[in-house]
């Protein structure tokens, strides 16, 4: 009778240091992150200012400059300004450019930077035929949760839907040559390129 008392308990203790050990486990979790922060800015249309006639103002004492502004948004016509002898005349509208944005995260908010200002000079002219100049970049939401609607980097960021997208207007402020050595532009066609560059915000 003892005996067989003695080989229950001895049966019960092994069971006991085998829970013991079986109760802890160490294992690996696998950890991955995937980042992905370029994204794709690829122009659209570009910026057209069309056909016009163009005066400069050979004044040298007052900056007088003709003005035509294309606005961003495509439904909104251009407005021109004189001075002195600074004129322009629109022959052939034109068109504001655009760029399309692809491959963000979904609604995603980003700011968009531009140039103060370049120069738009003839392609093939005398080195001292007035040039123009390109100022005031305004832009022009379409696509995303802001479409419709003048951009803004404070109140109305650009911000793309939920496949990552979104499009975007550019306009601008087109000046004569102040203190031109000549009045008449030349006969020809003219052009320059804006940086304009998209951030995350």
């Amino acid at each position: 009778m003892n005996k067989t008392s003695a080989l229950l308990a001895i049966s019960a203790m092994g069971v006991l240091s085998l829970a013991a050990h079986a109760s802890t486990k160490t294992a690996q979790l696998a950890v991955s992150v995937k980042v992905k922060n370029t994204f794709t800015l690829e122009q659209g249309e570009p910026m057209s200012f069309g056909s016009l006639l163009a005066f400069a103002d050979t004044s040298t004492t007052v900056d007088n400059q003709a003005t035509i502004v294309m606005s961003p948004n495509p439904s909104t016509q251009p407005t021109l300004t004189s001075a002195g002898e600074a004129k322009f005349q629109v022959l052939e509208s034109g068109t504001p450019g655009s760029f399309n944005v692809s491959g963000t995260a979904p609604y995603s908010s980003m700011l968009i930077t531009a140039p103060a200002s370049i120069e738009v000079t003839p392609t093939t002219a005398p080195p001292n035929a007035p040039k123009f100049t390109l100022s005031d970049f305004k832009f022009f939401i379409e696509g995303g949760e802001n479409t419709g609607k003048a951009y803004d980097a404070a109140t109305t960021p650009l911000i793309s839907d939920l496949s990552g997208a979104v499009k975007f207007y550019v306009g601008g402020t087109l000046k004569t040559q102040a203190r031109a050595t000549q009045s008449m532009y030349q006969d020809g066609d003219y052009s320059g390129s804006v940086d304009v560059t998209v951030t995350y915000k």
